[in-house]
């Protein structure tokens, strides 16, 4: 390869690597308006056919399953929760 071809090779890689970089621009530009809050809620209402949950979709509680048994005795702290406590207390010394 020659000193010319190498040369043409590096300014079209040059341009495609500029073309990428302004089309990457140009998305990150327009990035705000494509996910403004409005907008995805108007597209949604358009698009999908959403309904309004109603109160006999809802299940009770009384209705779910068994509480798992204690994994620590009456009395003592959860062990998740104690630790956290301790992380805290130790934070604010």
């Amino acid at each position: 390869m020659d000193a010319s071809t190498r040369a043409e090779k590096g300014l079209r890689l040059h341009a495609e690597f500029r073309e990428q970089r302004d089309a990457i621009a140009s998305l990150r530009s327009r990035w705000p308006k494509l996910d403004a809050a409005l907008r995805l809620q108007g597209l949604a209402e358009r698009h999908l056919s959403l309904k309004a949950v109603n109160r006999a979709q809802c299940h009770p509680l009384k209705n779910g399953p068994e509480r798992p048994p204690r994994k620590f005795g009456p009395g003592k702290p959860e062990p998740i929760g104690a630790q956290a406590h301790q992380s805290r207390e130790r934070g604010a010394t």
